[in-house]
């Protein structure tokens, strides 16, 4: 039975936001210069020379977004309303497949604006990728290509986003639609006119929806140019990436691969297979209560990571290092060579990640006790080599700053601190 015109609206208003995305993407093509040396440089202009340049831009960034919760909630009302059923998997699939390269036109979006965001969260595709099972190292090389970041990563994007994702995503969407079609799917809008009228009017105010966000809030970024030197970046994704984030960050170091490739699989294989492990029966909501709630607990949970991602306490601290200072209990009795890796300390953003007696950020280990656990030779390496998450500051520091950092560290945690010991 039909489940109202008004709740089959979000397919259109999507393909309307599609259609957008891909007009003012061509807009942006005109000034936008997929060269390492210039791209950064193409979105100053766009903002603050061409005419109308950063609404072009913000209403790019706009559509993108709205194409993404219309998608979600549009295959969100098909299952609730039980319309998987399974003579229409194939309709189902394509929908999935039409999300999954929407989003992944959004990821490589993001690494176009090749600013300091933008840089370091390529950084971090990169160790997401290099965590794959086997083929981590060629997907890496892929990715980069080359031995760092820089103007053949920016030309594989560009290519990525401008014309093999498009592409694929064109295919699907005909897919999609050829798939509705031929299932019947047309005899379900009831009236034919008060149905296109209906259509017509959500989308609409779709469109106005994104044209004023645009105009409110503008674009997003550029935050500056590409600097590999500044380690105390904290590249924060677009809202449709933060809860992957989020679940790495509250995740335990041991568990982040786990997390990264085999639940994402299964993720999208049950995705993909809902038609067949649930193909339908009821086809309104008042008789799939199960489905309803589980679809409203997958929102909240989502939403609440996305939230967790804003503010959670383990983002980094970024203004820790620049208006908190270090407890004094730190500095009493420290030599001058100490004293002067306490400033060090400060002044290499180190308090943004790491709490010194609960001053300072948490996204890295406190170091309140830091002499206690470890020796000099042992922190120095960390410093040197960094680790996991955190960046080797191997030639950003001068012999000078590294000798007084080191010392100011391992005076941390009293008189017990550990002897220096040679690291095996």
């Amino acid at each position: 039975m039909p489940t109202g015109r008004w709740l089959s609206v979000f397919g259109s208003a999507a393909l309307v936001c599609l259609v957008l995305l891909g007009a003012t993407g061509v807009g942006l093509s005109f000034v936008y210069v997929p060269s390492a040396a210039q791209a950064w440089t193409s979105l100053e202009i766009l903002d603050y020379e061409a005419p109308l340049g950063w609404y072009l831009r913000a209403l790019h960034d706009w559509a993108a977004s709205f194409l993404i919760a219309l998608l979600s909630i549009h295959l969100a009302r098909i299952y609730v309303a039980g319309a998987q059923a399974f003579a229409r998997g194939l309709a189902w699939a394509s929908a999935c497949l039409v999300l999954v390269l929407v989003l992944a036109m959004a990821a490589t979006g993001q690494g176009l604006r090749f600013d300091q965001d933008a840089y370091w969260g390529i950084g971090v595709a990169v160790a997401i990728f290099a965590r794959a099972p086997f083929v981590g190292e060629a997907l890496v090389a892929g990715l980069l290509g080359g031995p760092g970041i820089g103007a053949a990563t920016l030309s594989r994007f560009f290519a990525l986003h401008a014309f093999i994702l498009p592409g694929l995503l064109f295919a699907a969407l005909v897919w999609h639609l050829g798939t509705l079609l031929g299932s019947g799917t047309r005899q379900e809008w009831g009236s034919r006119e008060k149905t296109v009228a209906a259509h017509l009017a959500f989308a609409a105010v779709v469109l106005l929806a994104a044209a004023g966000s645009a105009a409110l809030f503008g674009p997003k970024g550029p935050s500056g140019p590409p600097d590999p030197t500044l380690a105390g970046v904290a590249p924060r994704p677009d809202f449709f990436l933060v809860p992957l984030v989020s679940s790495l960050a509250l995740l335990p170091s041991f568990a982040r691969t786990v997390a990264l490739w085999l639940v994402p699989a299964i993720a999208l294989g049950l995705l993909f297979a809902v038609p067949w492990l649930d193909p339908g029966g009821a086809r309104s909501p008042r008789g799939r209560a199960v489905a309803l709630a589980g679809v409203t607990g997958i929102f909240f949970v989502l939403g609440g990571l996305v939230w967790a991602g804003r503010a959670s306490p383990w983002s980094p601290a970024l203004e820790a290092w620049s208006s908190e200072a270090p407890p004094e209990r730190t500095l009493a009795g420290r030599s001058p060579l100490e004293l002067a890796g306490a400033v060090v300390f400060q002044a290499r953003q180190c308090p943004s990640c790491h709490a010194v007696e609960g001053s300072g950020g948490r996204p890295g280990p406190g170091l309140a006790d830091v002499g206690t656990r470890l020796g000099r030779d042992e922190i120095v390496a960390f410093v040197r080599e960094g680790s996991e998450n955190m960046p080797a500051y191997r030639g950003l520091l001068s012999s000078d700053e590294e000798a007084a950092l080191v010392a100011w560290l391992v005076t941390l945690g009293g008189s017990g601190a550990s002897p220096a010991r040679e690291r095996p």
